[in-house]
């Protein structure tokens, strides 16, 4: 059926899967989790988004970016996540001229195909957030690197490589994984090293110039890391490289089915070839999946680090060895094709681009406006909620401060609402005369600090609960003088 279409063709099918897939439902969700926080910081002037966020997890370029990109469509939900989509899909091309370039005509278009139909895919085409972004740099520059490695010398290889890699960098810190992958490959194949080590060499002394602003938050941001830890957990053990595997496949039966056609052919490959003189590419797109994957894996029992979203570059390579595994299979048999069927057939019976994640706020302001009036305190819990919290409640408010990052004229302006956002009850200058909203968006953390027994004399309020998940919950004391 393929060998019917041309690249081009299939290039238009897989934009085209790939819009329909990721644009139909990209507002299933309302915007939550971290987006607001990019939203919000991307709001900010440039000197700000950098000097703020040079504290953070991530470099600002993505913030740089969704700020011009503000400014001209604005905040709304699919203006925001837009961006994302479009990195999404530029992916999902480059994964496919990857596979086209360097390896069989039928492991690109299958390994394009996995890429798009992945729901972790589709997740972060819908998020306004830096990974879809991460994504795309990271095929961008594998791209160029094995065009260097793989042809004729081209200076503008070279000069795409290094934008591409430049970009990486200073998109995220663990963009460094690719730069690392890049230089082991140029070290462990004698091949590379003795046709291009020169050149590389100054390239990445240029890589490395190019980097000097941003070395002291790196530095910096190591050292946090390492002495503090994470937010994240330690893996539970081997069960969590599993348990990524599935994020990348879908479903347990689209795992299974992958990680054991990826064995067998492993095991063929090593039963009928000579695998020392395997391919550089071969080589280069094993050591792009397995050392970060196994790395990750294994220094995050000391600093965790193994978190889904922060693999993105790895799932790349996933895809492109899940393509080349099939289409290896189906050179060694009469039946080959079966195994691709197969595969297919399971990322698109498990393909569901409209996964609610029940995030539920939209509901629970509904209900807060029912309630809140001139004499009701609203209390807002913890405060890294707020920009969440005034997306959805109150956007003219989200956009009003935005130079001076609620300072005090934007903490007046929610108190003079009644509106506190708090870490300890005490904050919220609580009225015995007046009822009581919390808006509770950490329930499954016991935290005495917001409970009304230390604040409140419970005698005179009647006490009604709403649970929406087990992320948010919403507490309302009703003054009994009021009634």
């Amino acid at each position: 059926m393929w060998h019917k279409i041309s690249d081009k063709q299939f290039l238009v099918f897989l934009v085209l899967l790939n819009i329909i897939l990721k644009l139909c439902y990209i507002q299933t969700n309302e915007v939550g989790g971290d987006e607001p926080f990019s939203i919000f910081h991307a709001q900010l002037p440039i000197s700000n988004i950098i000097h703020i966020l040079s504290k953070g997890n991530n470099p600002p370029l993505y913030e740089i970016f969704l700020h011009y990109w503000i400014q001209c469509f604005g905040i709304s939900e699919i203006a925001v996540r837009m961006p994302s989509l479009i990195f999404s899909t530029a992916s999902a091309i480059f994964v496919f001229k990857i596979g086209i370039a360097f390896f069989p005509r039928y492991t690109a278009i299958c390994s394009a195909l996995f890429f798009t139909l992945a729901n972790y895919n589709i997740n972060l085409a819908q998020e306004a957030r830096v990974y879809a972004m991460f994504g795309l740099f990271t095929a961008a520059a594998m791209f160029f690197f094995l065009k260097i490695i793989m042809e004729k010398y081209e200076i503008k290889n070279y000069w795409w490589l290094l934008v591409f890699d430049t970009l990486l960098i200073y998109c995220h810190y663990f963009g460094f994984f690719i730069i690392i992958i890049q230089i082991l490959s140029i070290i462990s194949i004698q091949e590379i090293l003795k046709k291009s080590f020169k050149q590389f060499l100054l390239f990445y002394i240029v890589l490395m110039v190019l980097y000097i602003p941003n070395i002291p938050t790196l530095w910096h941001q190591f050292f946090t890391s390492s002495s503090n830890g994470t937010w994240l957990g330690p893996p539970t053990g081997l069960v969590s490289l599993y348990d990524m595997l599935w994020r990348f496949s879908n479903a347990p039966v689209t795992t299974v089915l992958s990680i054991l056609m990826l064995f067998f052919a492993i095991l063929l490959f090593i039963y009928k070839n000579d695998y020392l003189l395997i391919s550089p590419k071969y080589k280069i797109l094993l050591l792009w999946f397995l050392f970060p994957f196994l790395f990750m894996f294994g220094i995050s029992f000391w600093i965790p680090m193994f978190l889904d979203r922060y693999l993105v570059f790895v799932s790349i390579a996933y895809y492109l060895l899940l393509g080349l595994t099939i289409s290896f299979l189906q050179n060694q048999f009469k039946y080959g094709y079966f195994f691709s069927i197969l595969l297919l057939i399971s990322f698109l019976l498990t393909c569901t681009p409209h996964i609610q994640k029940h995030r539920n706020l939209t509901i629970c302001l509904k209900d807060i406006q029912k309630l809140k009036n001139d004499q009701t305190i609203l209390a807002v819990w913890p405060k890294d909620f707020i920009f969440t919290f005034l997306y959805q409640y109150d956007r003219a408010l989200f956009q009003k401060y935005i130079s001076n990052n609620f300072t005090d004229s934007l903490q007046s302006e929610m108190i003079h609402k009644n509106i506190y956002v708090i870490d300890d009850l005490s904050e919220a200058h609580l009225d015995s005369t007046k009822n009581l909203l919390i808006l509770n968006a950490a329930p499954y953390l016991q935290d005495s600090r917001i409970s009304p027994i230390n604040f409140l004399e419970l005698d005179n309020f009647r006490a009604q609960n709403f649970e929406y998940n087990d992320k948010l919950k919403l507490q309302y004391y009703e003054n009994k003088r009021q009634l």
